[in-house]
């Protein structure tokens, strides 16, 4: 008996120390990406790091509560707030946003290869494709929420298959699933969402032949999820989400399949031919594992729900519009598509060798090379942040900041200026979450707009004015009021070395 479970240990090493050495060399090549800069600068991520230092400090702060209140408790944007917030108490911005990209490159991952695992009864191997959608666009948006959202999604999938077939710990499991959907409903309710529609189908699939297990596992299910259902319901009912007018043409959307737009990021031209061949590689395993399976006349099984979905994703991204559900809908789509089909090629073992170091070579050359294509673009970025930190040493706490953003750079830099208050009494007039009111904290309502304009009364003057980019294009015709309140009321205190960033005093005297 000791020699079989010997021999059936060497076996198992076998079979998988090569995916395994794969996965684990490029879990560790995407940890060091995100050590590599000093700051690993996000379109949405300093605001994400600003506001969170501002709910730790918002109970114990008069000043701060001149500014802002406190959001309902049924938003489902709280997560990586939460998150934040704890890393905050012991480490700086720098260090807290480290750890947390950290986490999420980490756990999404290895929650992916355990969810593959659950529905392919441990016969998968090909985990390591997860890793091209690890850096995606809206990772780089600061869409943190979204791409957390998909660990807690994995674990949800995990979670369903060990309640349905009743493993052993079921009642933990049953448990375990009530927490994880409430949580994934504080992370993201459209991820949420599409887990109920997943939780559902598998056990569809996994029941179908039995009606009267399957109404009786769907009622349990049901009341499994009806907590989360009711903060869903009151979430709906208390906020309005907002669709917008604008949309890509459907061409433009299938470009973005064909190029896996995931994985563009910064330059398009640059980015798009490596990414283009990470498309090619899995139209190429899709038709092979399609073939396998219609050879070997295998029944559907609990996996083949993800390719429907990746299916179904389509015809729901040509006909809905990409301001849909506050914007970005159709990368969402994208996103998620690829997400389901890599899940379904994963699920399924493939067992030739040369496939196998065929698609790693792919993937880990595409994956290298679009990290070295964003290199400069990140270091940049890092310097800039740093800048931005050296400015802040400048502002007393209790102030308020005007930002000016003068740069004509990547979209990354929309929310730079949150920077300057890091775990700071800081308030800076540019703070979409205050503005958009689907976060924890939003303007107090009644106050003064905080500008920069001379002798007007309705408005409140800021303390500081710090100006990032271009100088010269305060000249411009949109910006003159700008520059004569610099000009009139201002005291130049800090100029970096580079002379892009420029921190201002206001004299309220002359302001006013």
């Amino acid at each position: 008996m000791k020699n079989l479970d010997q021999h059936s240990l060497v076996t198992k090493i076998k079979k998988y120390s090569i995916e395994n050495i794969f996965f684990i060399f490029l879990l560790i090549y995407s940890v060091a990406l995100i050590w590599k800069y000093d700051f690993y600068l996000t379109l949405d991520g300093p605001a994400h790091i600003y506001n969170s230092g501002l709910l730790n400090l918002f109970d114990s702060s008069d000043f701060l509560k001149q500014y802002f209140e406190k959001n309902t408790l049924l938003l489902p944007n709280y997560t990586d707030h939460i998150i934040f917030q704890y890393l905050l108490k012991f480490f700086d911005g720098f260090y807290a946003h480290k750890i947390f990209l950290s986490l999420i490159i980490i756990f999404l991952p290895i929650s992916f290869r355990h969810a593959v695992r659950s529905v392919s009864n441990n016969t998968s191997n090909f985990h390591f494709i997860i890793f091209p959608l690890l850096f995606n666009s809206l990772l780089h948006y600061g869409f943190y929420n979204f791409n957390l959202a998909f660990i807690f999604l994995n674990v949800q999938v995990i979670l369903t298959t060990l309640v349905i077939n009743r493993t052993k710990g079921y009642y933990l499991f049953l448990i375990l699933i009530i927490l994880n959907s409430v949580v994934l409903f504080y992370t993201h309710a459209f991820v949420f969402g599409i887990s109920l529609i997943i939780s559902f189908s598998l056990l569809l699939i996994k029941e179908f032949k039995n009606l009267k297990k399957l109404f009786l596992k769907g009622l349990i299910f049901f009341l499994l999820f009806a907590p989360s259902l009711i903060l869903f319901y009151l979430f709906n009912e208390k906020i309005e989400i907002l669709n917008y007018d604008y949309d890509m043409s459907n061409y433009e959307k299938f470009k973005n399949i064909l190029f896996f737009s995931p994985a563009i990021v910064y330059i398009t031209e640059l980015e798009a031919p490596s990414a283009g061949l990470l498309a090619i590689l899995s139209i190429i395993l899709t038709t092979f594992l399609v073939i396998k399976k219609s050879e070997s006349r295998e029944l559907f099984n609990l996996s083949d729900v993800f390719l429907i979905f990746s299916i179904i994703v389509l015809p729901i991204l040509m006909f809905t519009k990409n301001g849909f559900l506050s914007g970005m809908f159709s990368v969402r789509l994208l996103l998620l598509f690829y997400y389901f089909l890599f899940f379904w090629i994963a699920s399924n073992p493939i067992k030739n060798k040369v496939i196998m170091l065929i698609s790693f070579f792919i993937i880990s050359f595409t994956f290298i090379n679009l990290a070295e294509i964003r290199h400069p673009i990140l270091s940049e970025q890092s310097k800039d942040v740093a800048e931005t930190v050296n400015a802040s040493k400048y502002i007393k706490d209790r102030s308020v900041v005007f930002p000016i953003n003068l740069l004509e750079s990547h979209l990354s830099y929309g929310h730079f200026s949150n920077c300057l208050g890091f775990n700071r009494e800081i308030v800076i007039a540019e703070n979409y979450e205050a503005e958009l009111g689907w976060f924890p904290l939003k303007w107090k309502s009644g106050i003064k707009p905080i500008r920069c304009a001379l002798h007007n009364k309705h408005i409140q003057l800021p303390d500081y004015v710090f100006v990032f980019g271009n100088f010269d294009l305060l000249q411009n015709e949109n910006n003159i009021h700008l520059k004569m309140f610099i000009d009139s009321a201002c005291n130049n205190i800090y100029n970096s070395p580079d002379g892009l960033t420029k921190l201002f005093l206001v004299n309220k005297t002359k302001a006013e």
